[in-house]
């Protein structure tokens, strides 16, 4: 995903459309291999995004975390499978059909905000164990290399 760059000065203030905030939602908007990514601004820097990225200001009631999770999952692909146009790598989301994605209701009846926060921790902490677990299941497969290159080759 094109991330969101910092700038400051009369660049910025001319493209307010583009501002992001921490907390915003960025969707890659463009591309076949790289539409749908999803990610939260989590600096309190200044930014602006490219045109290749749809900024979401979420309305109090809503996670962003869960929100981005909830766009990654299958029923966010299908989304973005329905709603972009174009054709071969020229793929692109228009802003007024990512306005007609469907995400889980915030009310009580639905997904409440403090529910929302409960989910997306629960993915953000299962996700960082299954990094964490990346990285010694690379480590090892390194040291079981080096231990066939020392039983083949004798070094």
């Amino acid at each position: 995903m094109r991330i969101a760059f910092e700038f400051h000065g009369s660049f910025y203030e001319k493209y307010p459309k583009a501002h992001v905030v921490k907390s915003d939602v960025l969707i890659n908007s463009t591309g076949y291999g790289s539409m749908g990514r999803v990610d939260v601004y989590e600096q309190d820097a200044l930014a602006i995004a490219d045109s290749h990225i749809s900024i979401i200001h979420l309305k109090e009631g809503y996670d962003p975390y869960f929100i981005a999770y909830f766009l990654r999952s299958p029923f966010g692909k299908i989304q973005f499978e329905q709603w972009w146009n174009g054709s071969s790598g020229q793929i692109e989301l228009q802003p007024t059909d990512l306005g007609k994605f469907v995400v889980p209701d915030n009310s009580e009846k639905g997904v409440p905000v403090h529910k929302q926060q409960e989910i997306a921790s629960k993915i953000t902490q299962k996700t960082n164990q299954a990094h964490q677990a990346t990285g010694v299941a690379k480590e090892t497969l390194m040291g079981a290399r080096e231990v066939f290159k020392k039983a083949v080759y004798g070094t």
